[in-house]
């Protein structure tokens, strides 16, 4: 009985919800793709270079 419920169930597709961010990835041109994985890259290099730069800015401080 299970074995047969089992493969009635193993047949069937299984609905596959796709978010905003895979069918971009999936459909998209390569430029698109180039184009928000630089975007994304700067944008996170800046962020960085800010924390960094804080961090510093709080090290000269409590060293007086």
């Amino acid at each position: 009985m299970i074995k047969k419920l089992f493969h009635t169930l193993k047949g069937r597709k299984r609905e596959e919800s796709d978010s905003d961010f895979s069918t971009f990835f999936r459909e998209a041109s390569r430029e698109d793709k180039e184009k928000l994985l630089l975007e994304v890259t700067r944008e996170a290099n800046q962020d960085q270079r800010e924390i960094v730069e804080r961090y510093n800015d709080m090290q000269a401080k409590s060293s007086y």
